[in-house]
């Protein structure tokens, strides 16, 4: 069957630039389905600076899990 890519709808209430970033990584999980070393090479390519826009999906309150973002219930920024 085809892969399927889950998103978060809440996604729309974040900056471009992150949303950008979430759909990059899930389309990464097509060609690297876990969290490898080479996982990271292909995001890290395009997003070399990658920590640090997983460290503002976190403060946005999103986490990305394998395969789908999950929203959890930590502090958001203001």
């Amino acid at each position: 069957s085809a892969p399927i890519i889950t998103l978060n709808s809440q996604l729309i209430k974040l900056p471009s630039e992150l949303i950008n970033y979430v759909i990059f990584h899930e389309l990464a999980h097509l060609v690297q389905p876990n969290h490898s070393k080479d996982f990271y090479n292909i995001i890290e390519h395009k997003y070399p600076y990658r920590k640090e826009l997983d460290r503002r999906l976190k403060k946005w309150g999103f986490i990305l899990k394998d395969n789908y973002i999950e929203e959890y219930s930590g502090e958001k920024s203001s």
